[in-house]
């Protein structure tokens, strides 16, 4: 492939399917400008004339990046490179948590995964709280502000918030109460000018 030509021979393309909804492929021969096919290679090893239409379809990223944490770290950032990195995330790596910068994408597994150990679970609680190191940990559980560590074992929080169910008989206290005594105070009296 020349430099400077991203659809030069050997560069890998997404192209939709019907069946796999984006499927990769690597040119055969450079495209021209005005060009109204390519040439691919599917990885199958069966060749392709792909009409083009309005556009050029997405490029492919380089295969070191196939997999990582962050989607930001991608080369090309459109939804085949998205959904592609997901899935080798998924399949591969047994990797449910996937960051897009700040933003963390889960993929329900549709099945127990053990990562969720009490310890793993108490680091990243810490950490969210201030506690922990400054540094922006792998991608895993992301524990709200009203967890508590004895939210893992059923056991009610001691602010009275979180969906765990408290064991019966024991006392919880209401989150609207609660609530409603942080607002009265936060009442202020109104200034005089």
């Amino acid at each position: 492939m020349a430099a400077g030509q991203p659809y030069g021979q050997g560069a890998r393309v997404w192209i939709p399917d019907s069946v796999q909804v984006w499927r990769a492929a690597e040119l055969t021969r450079d495209y021209r400008e005005g060009d109204a096919v390519l040439h691919l290679r599917l990885e199958d090893g069966s060749t392709l004339v792909y009409p083009l239409e309005s556009q050029l379809p997405p490029l492919c990223n380089p295969e070191c990046l196939s997999g990582k944490d962050d989607l930001v770290a991608l080369s090309y950032l459109h939804e085949p490179a998205v959904l592609h990195s997901l899935r080798v995330r998924f399949l591969e790596a047994n990797a449910i948590y996937t960051y897009c910068g700040i933003i963390l994408v889960a993929i329900n597994p549709y099945k127990p995964l053990p990562i969720y150990e009490e310890e793993v679970i108490y680091a990243y609680s810490e950490q969210h709280r201030g506690g922990g190191p400054a540094v922006r940990a792998a991608p895993r559980v992301v524990v709200g502000q009203g967890w508590s560590p004895h939210m893992a074992h059923g056991e009610p929080s001691p602010w009275g918030t979180g969906s765990c169910p408290p064991p019966a008989g024991s006392g919880r206290i209401s989150p609207s109460s609660s609530a409603a005594s942080r607002v009265q105070g936060r009442r202020r009296r109104p200034s005089t000018p």
